[in-house]
């Protein structure tokens, strides 16, 4: 039987796939496992890498992803192993994209559904990021930027 966290990404992968169709883009795989990114779509004539990651928000305010690699000679990404993440929460079947060069904290990621406030009141230096504001598959330059 598979790990249920091969189970999870595949699951993930599928319904990253489906919303792309859905936004008029053809989805692209690797013809192999384990490489930089898990979908390609063309946008504007240029090849755009997209990196699928999910999880599951436990309260339905935030839902927070791990931005590392569970099985690679690197856990960590670098800012040219992909164009864009899309994040999949499994408890409101919720897509988002980001453009990855524009994460400054490339670890973990947190979107909330709310705007609740923590009990110590600590926003970070870049506030809080919402998930419905990355529901739309960013626009890239032909620099690769949004």
């Amino acid at each position: 039987m598979l790990p249920q966290m091969r189970i999870n990404g595949a699951a993930a992968e599928l319904f990253v796939k489906g919303d792309l169709l859905l936004k008029n883009y053809v989805p692209f795989e690797p013809a192999m496992d384990n490489t930089e990114c898990d979908i390609a779509v063309i946008q504007n004539g240029k090849l755009v890498r997209i990196q699928v990651k999910s999880a599951r928000s436990e309260d339905l305010e935030k839902v927070k992803f791990d931005l590392t690699r569970s099985s690679a000679s690197s856990r960590f990404y670098t800012k040219d192993d992909f164009d864009v993440l899309a994040l999949y929460d499994f408890a409101t079947n919720k897509i988002a994209y980001i453009d990855w060069r524009s994460i400054t904290h490339k670890r973990s990621i947190t979107l909330r559904y709310t705007d609740t406030h923590c009990k110590n009141g600590f926003v970070g230096e870049n506030g809080r990021l919402f998930f419905d504001d990355y529901r739309e598959f960013p626009v890239l330059s032909r620099d690769g930027a949004a």
